[in-house]
């Protein structure tokens, strides 16, 4: 696995190669947890997941997972199959979710081992009796632990309703859920697991006709509740203690905490993450314990010092993420009184092009016009620089703080900033060269 469920997933506005994925509620959080990702259908924290994960690989797992109607490449489908972007049948997806479950059972029945003979297939024989099972210590797909903190994150979905306020479906018994809705409204669909049942609910028009009220969660969601209520559950799943460690994790960005984390909590996650990366999230800094302010160790008497830690998102995420999150502060300004001291001005700065000049932008011999390439340094080899053209956010660079833009004839604001907020801009003027 490459995350943990508590740890926060950037939640902005992207675009990969004109792909342009939207929320479902066309929303941007800057920050969500990952175990919320799936609660709240949000798209972008999902394709950039992918991209880490590769889409020939998560393809291969689908396959793996008893899926037979992916007839294409992984190019093919590329970033949007992780949204739907290629078509499965409810029998299949049924059988996926169920198989998931047994694995997960089997493994808490069984003194913490899986099945070795168990496939992604539902048998129509309820006489069908299993021998000669083999036991293994180690997954051969997913591991008990990776399908519970799934089952966790689907104990809640939500969606909005067409008034675009937040509704969920709740129940006393732990039924674990998930809807989707076709491109056009044409089916909706709905999956339920318990250990005991899994129910699955297709609803759409046989000619494929696609109507605004066929969506997931109310269509398709309402029917399969009302098949539960008629169901006894009695089993909730266990959760696989001997596939899992419990680990210090900070309680505001769900990353392993620092030493600099404010507040911590033990919580249990899966042995087989690949990384448990401290949390990046909270920075040791220096403030002037009179004026609240920045400051730098050594630019003041040391009672007059306070050493502390700060919650600091990159200036991008920090956008939306306060607009969800009012008590987020940004890292203060730095006091005046340290600016003698010690000068930062030239801590990050403009490589290419010097102030105020022209960008003359001849065709190459193809005939295409050439890119715009602007430069920046920063003293602070593991520094980022996050870029905005013209108030709009345009990428974060790390290492080598360099952008090529395609841009026509005009002027443009290009502004660098790093991690403690400092903000460097400069005007660029376009003119296109024969």
């Amino acid at each position: 696995e490459l995350i943990t469920p508590y740890q926060l997933a950037e939640d902005i506005p992207i675009s990969i190669n004109g792909f342009s994925p939207k929320n479902y509620n066309h929303q941007h959080y800057g920050a969500v947890p990952y175990d919320k990702v799936i609660a709240k259908s949000l798209n972008v924290p999902s394709v950039n997941l992918l991209r880490q994960y590769n889409v020939d690989r998560f393809l291969l797992d689908l396959k793996s997972l008893g899926f037979t109607t992916f007839d294409n490449s992984a190019d093919y489908y590329g970033l949007p199959l992780i949204l739907g972007g290629g078509e499965v049948n409810l029998w299949e997806l049924s059988q996926c979710y169920s198989y998931l479950a047994k694995i997960l059972t089997t493994y808490t029945n069984e003194s913490s081992r899986y099945d070795r003979s168990l496939q992604p297939f539902i048998s129509y024989d309820n006489n069908q009796v299993t021998t000669n099972v083999k036991y293994q210590e180690s997954p051969s797909l997913i591991s008990a632990s990776s399908i519970w903190h799934m089952l966790e994150a689907m104990l809640e979905v939500e969606r909005p309703n067409a008034d675009g306020q937040w509704e969920k479906f709740s129940s006393s018994r732990r039924i674990h859920w998930k809807t989707g809705t076709s491109y056009g409204n044409r089916d909706a669909w709905a999956v339920g697991i318990t250990p005991q049942y899994t129910v699955a609910v297709w609803v759409g028009n046989s000619d494929g006709e696609g109507q605004k009220d066929i969506i997931g969660v109310k269509a398709a969601g309402t029917l399969l509740f009302d098949v539960y209520n008629v169901l006894q559950i009695n089993e909730n799943f266990e959760m696989p203690f001997d596939d899992m460690l419990l680990l210090p994790i900070c309680k505001t960005t769900g990353h392993v905490a620092s030493e600099h984390c404010h507040q911590v909590e033990e919580r249990h996650v899966s042995h087989h993450v690949q990384s448990t990366k401290i949390c990046p999230y909270h920075k040791p800094i220096v403030l002037n314990s009179y004026s609240g302010l920045l400051a730098y160790q050594d630019c003041a008497e040391h009672n007059a010092l306070t050493d502390t830690s700060w919650f600091v998102l990159p200036p991008h995420v920090a956008s939306y993420y306060k607009q969800y999150h009012p008590s987020y502060t940004p890292l203060p300004e730095f006091d005046n009184t340290c600016e003698d001291y010690n000068d930062r001005t030239d801590q990050m700065v403009f490589v290419y092009p010097k102030e105020n000049s022209t960008f003359y932008l001849p065709k190459d011999m193809d005939g295409e016009k050439q890119m715009c390439v602007i430069k920046a340094s920063h003293k602070d080899s593991k520094s980022k620089i996050y870029w905005h053209i013209n108030g709009s956010y345009h990428k974060v660079t790390e290492d080598i703080h360099e952008v090529a833009l395609d841009l026509t004839a005009g002027e443009y604001l290009v502004t660098i900033q790093d991690e403690t907020g400092m903000k460097r801009s400069r005007l660029v003027e376009i003119m296109e060269g024969e």
